[in-house]
C-alpha cells in the first residue's frame, strides 16, 4: 500500500503555509545567512508538524537548499555561509526533536548531475549533495536511503563516469543516496551506480508524494503502520 507525503510547500491558499526564505548572493552576511537557516529550521520543524497533525503522513520531503549558499564555492560566500551554519547548528539539532518517526528526504534540484561531461558542472553537484548530507547530519537524521537524498538519472551514456563519481563521494551521502530513473533503466542502473533507484513520478510542487524505493540491503526501514 503506497504511503503520501508532503513535497517542500504548501500552496499560498493553505491555511498552514509552509514556505522558506531563501537570499540573493548580493545581501549574503553571516548575520543575513544565520537569520535564513535559524527561520528555515523552524520552518522545517513547521512542516513536520503539519505532516503529523493535520496530514496524518510521516513522510516530507524537505526542499535542496535549506540552507542556501551552503555549497558555493566563491571563499567569501563560503566562509559567510560556515559562519552561519555554525551558529544555527542548535536551531537545526531542535528542529526535528521528537519526531523520530518520520522520514524526511531531499530531492537536489536539476543542476545536479554527477555524470556530466563538464567538469565543473560534476564539481559543483558534489559540492551540492555533501551539503544536503551536512545538513541531514545537522538534523540528526540516519545514513540510510530511508531518509534520502534522491539524486536525477544523469546524463545518458555516462554510466561509467557516474560509477567513478559515486564511488567517490563521501559516506554521510553514499549512505542516504537513491537514484531517480525510469522504468526501463531499474535494474541496470542499480548495478552500475550502487545505488537504490527511485521510479519518477510527476507531481505539482505542493502535491502529495508517492515514495517507490529501492533499497540497499540492511538499510533500517522504520515501520509506517
Amino acid at each position: 500500500m503506497p504511503h503520501y507525503g508532503l513535497v517542500c510547500l504548501t500552496s499560498p491558499t493553505c491555511a498552514t503555509r509552509i514556505s522558506y526564505r531563501t537570499l540573493r548572493r548580493a545581501s549574503v552576511t553571516p548575520h543575513a545567512l544565520a537569520s535564513v537557516y535559524r527561520d528555515n529550521a523552524h520552518m522545517l520543524r513547521a512542516a513536520v508538524t503539519y505532516c503529523r497533525s493535520m496530514l496524518r503522513t510521516r513522510l516530507y520531503r524537505m526542499p535542496s537548499g535549506l540552507l542556501p549558499w551552503l555549497d558555493s564555492a566563491e571563499p567569501a560566500i563560503a566562509e559567510a555561509a560556515e559562519v552561519a551554519f555554525a551558529q544555527a547548528l542548535p536551531h537545526l539539532r531542535g528542529a526535528l526533536a521528537g519526531f523520530d518517526d518520520m522520514r524526511v528526504t531531499s530531492h537536489p534540484d536539476q543542476f545536479c548531475v554527477l555524470s556530466s561531461d563538464r567538469p565543473d558542472v560534476a564539481a559543483s553537484s558534489v559540492r551540492m549533495l555533501v551539503a544536503e548530507a551536512r545538513i541531514m547530519d545537522a538534523l540528526g537524521l540516519p545514513r540510510s536511503p530511508w531518509v534520502g537524498i534522491n539524486i536525477h538519472g544523469g546524463k545518458a551514456g555516462r554510466l561509467d563516469s557516474l560509477r567513478r563519481v559515486v564511488d567517490a563521494l563521501p559516506d554521510a551521502v553514499r549512505s542516504r543516496g537513491t537514484r531517480r530513473a525510469g522504468a526501463a533503466d531499474v535494474a541496470r542502473r542499480v548495478v552500475s551506480a550502487r545505488a537504490p533507484v527511485q521510479r519518477p513520478r510527476r507531481h505539482p510542487r505542493q502535491a502529495a508524494q508517492r515514495q517507490h524505493h529501492v533499497h540497499l540491503p540492511g538499510a533500517r526501514r522504520p515501520r509506517l503502520d
